[in-house]
């Protein structure tokens, strides 16, 4: 009616409990459907990415794929980054978080190649900058051991008001335009992660005592920031550290820079120094002080070897928390508490890093 256009008489479709496919070859879009053929699809992939080289077309090729099921195209995807192809890789969704949806596929690809970056956004905010550069780098040739690139992301909804809401109440946020704030943390962003709660100003903010660090990651940021507030009324200040890109912040990028980025975060080994039974004793005149560290708590919907190097990394104590049996179908809720990946759970496992940082004492040698 009024001249509208009937697509299902038009293209003879008929809409019985699902959507029918309409096939066409108009190149305008710019999509080609593989269906199952992961294999092929890859291939696909990395032979468009090397388009710029052979041809001068810089194409952007971007597969999208089910997270685990890029498993199906390893061989193929080897070679694409072996041969240094340019290519985007989104698999989605991936992990545990998918739980609703089966716990077979719900192994999550921890894939670490040369050539190959990997990036694993919790928030939009993120994703979009994300996808910015991989796009900048790809056309400016801007990625040199990079060219490969997959982002493991999620289809969990994730209150996105806490990404502001948290990064605004950072003490040094404070002062900060919007504008300004934002430029910060993409840099931190890109970098591969950055500090999305700081309890450094809390008036019982006593680091060797009650402060420990969260690196968490992906679809589980809001089970961090729920472990943080749950420590917090506990007398327990816990950080939290977003990691985006664990090749950046914790891989061969992070060691070719001295991981400069974890020590811009606030993550390192220091140690924490008081005088011996927590008395007013002048240092210089005491025979032993305590001395403790801060400890790591890493969490991620994946294997617990993302992330569970950045203890010995910095030199501190940490508890990784991962995926290490086979899951089941659930609400998120439920499979993150099946595999001690919940706000309690997390909360848990920090209460556990401080135990392990113990005192250690610092003996002084008469000269």
């Amino acid at each position: 009616p009024g001249g509208e256009r009937n697509l299902e008489v038009e293209w003879d479709l008929q809409q019985r409990g699902r959507p029918e496919l309409f096939e066409h070859t108009n190149p305008w879009t710019r999509h080609i459907r593989f269906e199952i053929a992961e294999a092929n699809c890859m291939s696909a992939a990395g032979s468009f990415g090397k388009m710029n080289q052979f041809a001068g077309v810089p194409l952007m090729p971007m597969m999208t794929v089910y997270d685990f099921f890029i498993k199906r195209a390893l061989d193929q995807l080897y070679y694409d980054v072996y041969w240094r192809s340019s290519f985007l890789l989104m698999g989605t969704p991936s992990g545990v978080s998918l739980a609703p949806e089966g716990a077979q596929h719900s192994w999550k690809s921890d894939i670490q190649m040369p050539s190959l970056i990997n990036w694993e956004p919790a928030y939009a905010q993120e994703m979009e900058w994300i996808l910015a550069e991989t796009m900048r780098r790809h056309f400016e040739s801007d990625n040199e051991d990079r060219e490969g690139v997959l982002v493991r992301a999620t289809t969990r909804g994730i209150p996105q008001k806490d990404f502001l809401k948290r990064l605004k109440a950072r003490p040094s946020s404070q002062g900060l335009s919007k504008e300004a704030l934002l430029e910060e943390v993409r840099l931190d962003v890109l970098a591969g992660g950055y500090t999305l709660v700081d309890r450094s100003a809390d008036a019982d903010y006593e680091p060797g005592d009650n402060v420990v660090s969260i690196l968490a990651m992906g679809a589980l940021v809001p089970e961090a920031l729920a472990a943080s507030d749950l420590l917090s009324e506990q007398g327990i200040q816990a950080n939290v550290h977003v990691v985006t890109s664990p090749d950046l912040l914790l891989g061969r990028f992070a060691a070719r820079n001295d991981w400069s980025q974890l020590k811009k975060l606030g993550l390192t080994g220091d140690l924490q120094l008081a005088a011996a039974g927590g008395s007013s004793v002048d240092p210089a005149e005491a025979a032993t002080l305590a001395a403790r560290f801060v400890p790591l708590v890493s969490v991620a919907d994946g294997e617990t070897g993302l992330l569970d190097n950045a203890g010995s990394v910095i030199g501190v104590p940490q508890v990784a928390l991962g995926i290490e049996k086979f899951s089941k179908s659930g609400t998120p809720a439920d499979v993150y508490r099946y595999h001690g990946l919940d706000a309690e759970s997390i909360a848990k496992a920090c209460l556990e890093a401080l135990q392990r940082a113990t005192d250690r004492e610092a003996r002084f040698r008469s000269s």
